[in-house]
């Protein structure tokens, strides 16, 4: 999987609406902030799959298919809510570690949108495995629905109608996503106990957790990398001989 590339979903899409409320309707204004967010995410030097970029519908087993095939570490399944509520909501896997929804949801709290919250819920036909297919079958991708707010909220839908408040909330999912993936510092303490930051560059995000390159590591720790060709393998040293 590459962190680098992120797949955006756009929910529902062609005869399938989702919710509406008279002429407003779900499948088009989740396209539109996901338009938003793949150019707002390009910018930032990401690649990106989207699972639609217009109005067609996709069955299950495609959307799915395009995310799990993906190549990517993160999925954004973008959705409006319906049902008596208000706020923003998201819905990450019953395996998730918790901090990207986190961030996600405070970035979209700071466009002024209500918090309402952030759960799992498990699938009761597959114990141990997600209730949402988009999240259960997508896996290694790790996805993330995201309820941008109610539509039957006279509020929320007051914001959602308004294309400048969707680019808004477009920026806030990029930004979490940014600074998720990328401002996660690391800092190594070396034998004399000095502190150094570990470089962006050697370090890369696989499911959630962080590797660090280990020559890069060891060297900066005051150690030394030496290979045996005969064993084929690497020794770390950090006798300081």
């Amino acid at each position: 999987m590459n962190y680098k590339t992120i797949v955006i979903d756009p929910g529902h899409g062609g005869t399938d609406h989702g919710t509406s409320h008279g002429s407003i309707r779900e499948k088009d204004l989740v396209l539109d902030i996901s338009l938003k967010l793949r150019q707002e995410l390009l910018k930032n030097g990401y690649f990106v799959v989207m699972t639609r970029n217009k109005d067609i519908r996709i069955i299950p087993a495609v959307r799915s298919g395009i995310i799990k095939n993906s190549g990517g570490a993160i999925c954004i399944s973008n959705h409006i809510n319906a049902g008596g509520g208000r706020g923003a909501e998201i819905i990450q896997s019953i395996h998730s570690n918790g901090r990207l929804a986190a961030i996600l949801l405070e970035k979209i709290v700071e466009t002024g949108m209500r918090r309402r919250r952030i759960y799992s819920r498990e699938s009761a036909r597959f114990p141990g495995e997600d209730y949402y297919y988009v999240i259960r079958d997508s896996k290694p991708v790790e996805t993330f629905i995201v309820e941008y707010g109610f539509l039957d909220s006279k509020e929320d839908r007051q914001r959602l109608v308004q294309e400048g408040f969707r680019l808004e909330l477009a920026k806030a999912v990029s930004r979490g996503i940014d600074l998720y993936l990328k401002d996660m510092s690391v800092v190594i303490v070396d034998l004399d106990g000095q502190s150094k930051p570990f470089p962006g560059e050697k370090k890369q995000l696989i499911s959630g957790r962080w590797y660090l390159e280990a020559r890069t590591f060891t060297e900066m720790a005051g150690g030394r990398v030496i290979w045996d060709s005969q064993k084929q393998k690497a020794v770390f040293d950090f006798s300081g001989k």
